[in-house]
């Protein structure tokens, strides 16, 4: 005779971690792109955040949400302008911790030969 046997699973959820090895690619006088891989979601559907501010001027630039990876591409940004990309994950619990990536973009070519 077969015996059923009840059983519950409970799954422990938490907040995501943070990304990781993330990499900045396709640097150019404008546009800045950053690819990172996910950590663990913590148990439940997550997305990502990045932040972008100037170090020159300490202005915030830009902040881009991703729902599917931690992968971004940042245009319309200032020539040469040293960066702080600041990259987490966020779900119902609440966010990861924060990974920041130091980077520039490319000296820009203009009429003036790139004097500002």
């Amino acid at each position: 005779m077969h015996k059923e046997y009840p059983f519950k699973i409970t799954l422990h959820e938490g907040v995501p971690e943070e990304p990781r090895n993330c990499e900045v690619s396709n640097r150019t006088s404008d546009c800045i792109s950053l690819l990172c891989e996910s950590g663990e979601d913590g148990g439940l559907q997550q997305i990502f955040q990045l932040e972008v501010m100037s170090t020159d001027s300490d202005k915030f630039l830009a902040n881009l949400t991703s729902r599917s990876s931690p992968t971004f591409v940042v245009c319309s940004l200032p020539p040469k302008e040293s960066l702080i990309l600041v990259v987490y994950a966020i779900n119902s619990k609440g966010r990861s911790k924060q990974v920041a990536i130091h980077s520039s973009t490319l000296a820009g070519t203009s009429d003036d030969g790139g004097k500002k």
